[in-house]
């Protein structure tokens, strides 16, 4: 075998481009003040009436606003297919601006409120929200007492007439926390069309840019996507294009049409992310932020650092977690390395026992939880109460006992399945078999024939309690230090790139328990004795590939170690 060629990198070359926003025409005149009439969740404005019979549930959420810090959860009692909304009625001769503040009440779900004419439905906003979807009324923020309300304005100007503002029956919606509609009434068009078209142009005409960068991790992140969230006024959320793999291991992303002026927390996710064995620092995907002018961003880099997931989730210090609440999601959810799936019903959420003030995480019927593990070992979950055979870890069955215990063999997840109402979790514990079903045994010289020059022998050895050596495959890869780079560990994904990989097709020596083999580099120039060389051993079991650790060596060192024995 030849020894590596050092892999080149390509630089890929992402092109900016700009999008300004046209400016909207009108005619320039000085707002008069108007009269306002206010409708919050405790003190209704008598302008005010509610259409329909509502179901809505006052809370006490706070938000930041001048009338009332309290709201109405609106759900579907808001549609006015039920029917629902709240209606209000325009003076004669006056000429109206809607305005409204709300949060979002689950963190993953949306709701969009509408104006609509009571009489025929028609929404003259439509216009305007279709060429510019961040003018619709649709929330970001999630509620909680330390974040303030979001402030929208409906994007037109109301005559006299009755109207309703409802939830749009046009989307998939679930519920905000809606805490304000104000409604502020002008003598004249004109007068009113200057107060909406300074909110309009401050959305509008603040220029588009490309943010692109290039993000480092040891995950595969490609197809994945990144998310530029911002609670910049004016401002939007904005997806990536699908990222992008470079040559060297690095990942790039562009994203278009994000608005400047605007601070940008930054997050990536992908579907190797969600089922990455590691858990992030800080439980977050991926973290960073920066502030976005009004010219192209290029060098918006990050990376996805990553620390080696803990085998104990031990929820009783409940303050070393994040609080969550996922019920019922459309999607699963990552948590602290844990996979949580309530898509099909169930809850999973943080909290404490009301009398002894300890942590736990409340769980309910169908809610499915995926316990990270590697290879083979066994999982413990600890319940703050006995559960019955309903609840399964791993396919064993609950007995009436605080505790389930199950094995695992060369598997990625062991998942618990909830089967009864209020089931507690305490702790989650994984224990590994201490044996790796592969390891590195060092190197020796490779003797100098006439066919083959100079060569290192790179030793592995299988656990055949773990593995079949007749169905798996394992072998040794194997690269150049300077290519490989220093600190990075090769894997199968590297091959062709980075890194060789030598089958194994022969053995040295086998026992019922382990199986030793080995994989030569050879015809290593005489120039090249003293190129450092990395070598790790891998078997692969079914989609599972397991690695011993990666060693690294030269020529003139392996021969000075084989002499000194």
């Amino acid at each position: 075998m030849k020894i590596l060629k050092k892999a080149g990198a390509v630089l890929l070359a992402l092109a900016m481009i700009a999008v300004m926003i046209p400016q909207l025409g009108s005619k320039v005149v000085k707002a008069a003040a108007g009269t306002s009439y206010v409708y919050n969740a405790q003190t209704k404005n008598g302008y005010f009436t509610e259409a329909g019979t509502q179901t809505w549930q006052k809370g006490g959420e706070t938000a930041d606003f001048s009338a009332e810090a309290s709201g109405l959860k609106c759900g579907s009692t808001m549609d006015k297919t039920k029917p629902g909304g709240i209606k209000f009625t325009v003076t004669s001769g006056k000429y109206a601006i809607v305005e409204v503040n709300m949060n979002r009440k689950k963190e993953l779900e949306t709701c969009y409120l509408v104006v609509e004419n009571a009489t025929n439905s028609e929404r003259l906003a439509e216009s305007l929200t279709n060429q510019y979807p961040e003018l619709q009324i649709s929330p970001t923020k999630l509620a909680n007492s330390a974040v303030n309300s979001e402030y929208f304005m409906s994007a037109a100007v109301y005559p006299a007439g009755d109207y309703i503002v409802c939830r749009d029956k046009n989307q998939t919606a679930k519920e905000v926390w809606l805490y304000q509609i104000k409604v502020t009434e002008y003598d004249s068009s004109e007068e009113a069309q200057a107060v909406l078209d300074t909110y309009v142009n401050s959305i509008t005409q603040k220029p588009k840019c490309t943010v692109s960068g290039k993000i480092t991790s040891e995950v595969d992140l490609t197809n994945g996507t990144v998310s530029l969230t911002t609670t910049t006024e004016g401002a939007k959320n904005v997806t990536s294009e699908p990222i992008t793999k470079n040559e060297d291991g690095t990942y790039n992303y562009v994203a278009n049409d994000v608005i400047g002026n605007a601070v940008y927390n930054v997050t990536v996710t992908s579907q190797a992310l969600t089922e990455a064995k590691k858990t992030v620092k800080s439980a977050e995907l991926a973290k960073t932020s920066f502030t976005l002018t009004n010219t192209n961003k290029t060098d918006a880099d990050f990376t996805v650092s990553y620390k080696d997931i803990t085998n104990i989730w031990d929820f009783s210090t409940i303050a070393d977690w994040s609080a969550c609440g996922y019920e019922n999601l459309k999607e699963v959810v990552t948590y602290k390395g844990l996979l949580v799936d309530v898509t099909s019903g169930g809850k999973f959420a943080t909290g404490t026992d009301n009398n002894t003030g300890v942590g736990r995480i409340q769980t309910n019927t169908g809610a499915k939880i995926k316990i990270p593990v590697s290879g083979w070992g066994t999982v413990t979950c600890t319940f703050d109460g006995n559960v019955a055979d309903t609840t399964t870890l791993g396919g064993v069955k609950g007995n009436s006992t605080k505790t389930i215990t199950a094995n695992y063999e060369n598997a990625e997840y062991v998942e618990l399945s909830i089967g009864a109402k209020n089931i507690y979790i305490k702790k989650i514990e994984v224990t590994p078999d201490a044996t790796p079903a592969v390891k590195q045994l060092g190197t020796s010289i490779r003797v100098n024939t006439a066919d083959w020059g100079n060569g290192i022998r790179f030793g592995g050895q299988l656990d055949l309690t773990k593995v079949n050596k007749d169905t798996c495959e394992s072998g040794t890869l194997i690269g150049l230090a300077s290519t490989v780079g220093d600190g990075n560990e090769m894997t199968i994904d590297d091959v062709g790139t980075t890194c060789i990989n030598v089958k194994r097709t022969t053995y040295i020596t086998e026992t019922e328990t382990a199986l030793e083999y080995a994989a030569a580099l050879i015809n290593i120039p005489d120039t090249a004795l003293d190129t450092l060389i990395v070598a790790r051993p891998y078997v692969k079991v079914g989609g599972n590939t397991y690695y011993g650790d990666q060693i690294a060596t030269t020529y003139n060192n392996a021969t000075q170690a084989v002499n000194q024995q």
